[in-house]
């Protein structure tokens, strides 16, 4: 890939440089694409599926086998009760409810889990009521009770193997289709395991063929893809010849970059803060006026109040003119009628 040009003394200038760093932007866009085909190969895993078993590790899970078991054992209970006296109904009812909650336990359904939990437990107080019953006969009736009890505990005993049982073929059943599923899980997962090792080694060597041909001359910091771009249009276009030249206009080029991103964010600074400023004043301006049409509104309320005052003391005055009036219209009345003829 390229002409190795590493077993030379001198620096490559000038066209001897360009092809260089041609060869050298080969190896790199070649370990790159192999790069992105290493990582697309990551999401080609797939998991494993995991089985759906009946487990008891948490008390939930311990909780719900044993309504599990404990509803098996009443169905039991019922069903030795209606071959010895009647009462069918009692006994399928019962294998409804086991069947329910053992369909919602096995297709993790919660609506059938919750309605088959309620009954169990309407079950488990029906039960218990049902005990108390035949301990309150236990003077009258002993062999009766002690009758009741052994089919009580031979139906839990019958339960709980039962369960077991059921339990370990559900969970085989379940952890051998997993099995068969988890096959050809594991070998896609090989496939690809074994694909992105090719991958990892053909990028390794191509990194290794590339130093080797190139380490005597390249800088060793810039094995980058922009770095090299940019290297190769310096040396096109005749801003550098050598590789000196090529890095110090790099560097330039990073410097002036740089200068102006902190340039372009102070003058976001600056027109943020000027906008912030322009907001400001328009604010004062918009209180200013507020406090103007305040101050004009109370000026012509207090020139209101005065004006009511005024008027207000001409009625009085005016007032107290005609109450003089009428004590002097009233005090001449009374001398004109009064006589004044002399004794």
């Amino acid at each position: 890939m390229g002409e190795n040009i590493s077993s030379t003394n001198t620096m490559p200038e000038g066209a001897e440089l360009l092809n260089g760093l041609y060869t050298v932007s080969a190896y790199l866009q070649n370990a790159n694409e192999k790069l992105t085909q290493y990582w697309n190969l990551e999401r080609e895993y797939r998991y494993e599926v995991a089985p759906r078993l009946i487990e008891m590790n948490t008390p939930r899970e311990k909780s719900e086998y044993g309504l599990f078991v404990s509803g098996m054992a009443f169905a039991g209970i019922c069903g030795v009760i209606s071959l010895l006296g009647g009462g069918v109904i009692n006994f399928i009812l019962c294998l409804i409810i086991v069947g329910v909650f053992a369909l919602g336990k096995a297709k993790q359904n919660k609506k059938f889990l919750k309605i088959a939990k309620v009954l169990l437990v309407a079950l488990l107080l029906v039960w218990l009521n049902g005990l108390f019953n035949a301990f309150s006969t236990i003077n009258t009736n002993f062999l009766g009770v002690v009758f009741y009890l052994v089919i009580n505990v031979g139906a839990f005993v019958a339960a709980s193997i039962g369960a077991k049982i059921i339990r370990d073929k559900y969970n085989k059943k379940q952890q051998d289709i997993a099995d068969e599923k988890n096959k050809d899980v594991i070998k896609n997962n090989e496939l690809v395991t074994r694909q992105r090792t090719e991958l990892a080694n053909d990028i390794n060597a191509l990194l290794a063929e590339m130093q080797d041909k190139t380490a005597s001359w390249y800088p060793a910091d810039y094995y980058v893809i922009e770095c090299c771009s940019k290297f190769i249009g310096y040396v096109k276009n005749h801003e550098a010849d050598t590789v000196k030249e090529m890095l110090k206009t790099y560097k330039e080029d990073k410097y002036r970059e740089q200068v102006t991103t902190k340039l372009s964010s102070i003058e976001g600074m600056v027109n943020r803060s000027l906008k912030n400023q322009q907001q400001m004043i328009r604010l004062q301006r918009f209180s200013n006026l507020v406090q103007m049409g305040n101050l004009a509104v109370n000026l012509a309320n207090n020139q209101a109040i005065n004006r009511g005052a005024n008027a207000t003391e001409r009625a009085a005055n005016a007032t107290e003119r005609a109450a003089n009036a009428t004590e002097r219209a009233a005090k001449e009345l009374k001398w004109q009628n009064t006589d004044h003829s002399i004794w």
